[in-house]
């Protein structure tokens, strides 16, 4: 396996900055092959509650203390964090957005006490992951940098143009067709690769209320250990108890999860993983995206925030307005981020509503209200929208091209790290708004 450590140095502590040191960096993977059987879901999460009901085997945690405390993490390490020359170990899950992780589990198979342990995660403002121990849990906006990393996102406000990518060609392309008020043939897009609970259940109340016919929509088949009994039955008992779906709601629900595999045009292979992927064919057919988050059932903390895959982040990319199907907070967290989520048009007071089922009610109620536009009207909403899509092309731009230069190490959002991780002094590199503005203006200047 490849070496994934790396040493960030420190220029010293907040007691004494002539104390050089260091910090040791882990780039988590939840792959089998790599970190899996350690940190995948099963493994890291609290076992014996309401979502783990089972124990973790006794095998995991002794080869896990064999191949990371005794193996990957090497002595000399174990002696500097007991010294403090090792400030932290850091360990980036931002792959991943579980909230609740069996910190005893970590600290045991790494050998580092807890106080010592950054975790890394794409959950916004995890404050309430940070209550429950000593771990100090950052956010990092990986997957916004993973976006505007895949689509080589570029915008110069200054130059005021975009690198030419076959991506900004297509934004090119999709405000060409709003400004020519285009109408579209679908009035939705949702994309539903992966056939997950969630998913199902809401292209079975989009069945329901008679409006897949006005979808472009794709749907993966069930793996086996989904099937559960034929047509995922054990699923849709748990949808009914979670107040997802009503009885009435069998026959659609099944009708659903034992169809053929849905693709919305023929260059699509559902069997591998799109998050790289922005097709535009598929987006100016459509006025409107329906993003279906990898996460929709919440935390049972009433402050808990949501985990934001590249789904939320697409639209951004794609000029799109959307609602969203995900956990409690999420476009909320888009808007305190800087993003203009369509306030103007679209009601997202769904957002604010913590029962899984009731804030899918209210979501139903305004794909419904969406959907019932009339063309002519919805290509006038699209054009008056165009601000908004610049605004959040640039905004994208601003949150990862700047944040870049912040970092001396390889991994991304270091400045939240910073933030998080107390009692370091940082290597630092256009660390605040001064710094950037100069940095800025001399490039203006060269270019005059």
């Amino acid at each position: 396996m490849k070496n994934k450590l790396k040493y960030l140095p420190t220029v010293g502590t907040e007691k004494d900055m002539s104390e050089l040191g260091y910090v040791l960096y882990y780039d988590v993977s939840a792959v089998w092959e790599e970190d899996g059987e350690h940190f995948s879901k099963s493994a890291i999460r609290v076992h014996e509650n309401d979502y783990m009901p089972c124990t973790r085997p006794p095998h995991i945690v002794a080869s896990g203390i064999e191949k990371y405390r005794d193996g990957i993490i090497p002595t000399q390490v174990h002696k500097d964090l007991a010294s403090g020359k090792c400030k932290y170990l850091i360990l980036d899950y931002s792959y991943e957005g579980y909230w609740d992780v069996d910190w005893e589990y970590i600290s045991i198979i790494t050998g580092v006490e807890k106080s010592k342990l950054v975790w890394i995660t794409s959950i916004w403002n995890p404050e309430y992951m940070n209550r429950q121990s000593e771990v100090t849990v950052c956010f990092t906006n990986f997957w916004e940098n993973y976006i505007s990393n895949i689509t080589k996102q570029d915008y110069s406000p200054l130059e005021r143009n975009m690198s030419k990518s076959p991506w900004s060609l297509g934004f090119e392309e999709q405000m060409k067709d709003i400004n020519e008020r285009r109408q579209r043939k679908y009035y939705a897009l949702s994309y539903n690769r992966q056939a997950r609970l969630d998913r199902a259940v809401l292209l079975t109340r989009l069945k329901r209320a008679g409006l897949l016919d006005k979808i472009s929509y794709s749907w993966g088949l069930w793996s086996v250990n989904n099937i559960e009994g034929g047509a995922g039955s054990g699923k849709f008992k748990t949808a009914v108890v979670r107040g997802l779906l009503g009885e009435q709601a069998k026959d659609a629900w099944t009708e659903i999860v034992n169809s053929d595999e849905v693709l919305i045009s023929d260059d699509e292979d559902l069997s591998t993983n799109m998050a790289f992927s922005i097709n535009f064919n598929h987006i100016r057919d459509c006025y409107f995206q329906i993003v279906t988050e990898t996460w929709v059932e919440n935390s049972s903390d009433t402050d808990a925030t949501p985990f934001l895959s590249e789904k939320s982040y697409k639209p951004f990319v794609s000029a799109m307005p959307f609602v969203t199907w995900g956990q409690k907070g999420t476009v909320e967290a888009l808007r305190q981020q800087g993003y203009n989520v369509f306030d103007e048009w679209i009601c997202h007071d769904y957002d604010k509503i913590a029962d899984d089922g009731e804030r899918l009610t209210m979501l139903m109620e305004e794909i419904e209200r969406l959907c019932s536009i009339d063309h002519k009207d919805w290509t006038r909403l699209l054009f008056w929208m165009r601000h908004v899509f610049l605004h959040n092309y640039n905004n994208l731009y601003q949150r990862t091209r700047y944040l870049r230069h912040r970092s001396p190490a390889t991994f991304e959002s270091f400045d939240s790290t910073v933030k998080g991780v107390k009692g370091v002094d940082w290597t630092k590199t256009y660390d605040d708004t001064r710094d950037r503005d100069y940095f800025l203006r001399m490039k203006a200047i060269k270019q005059q």
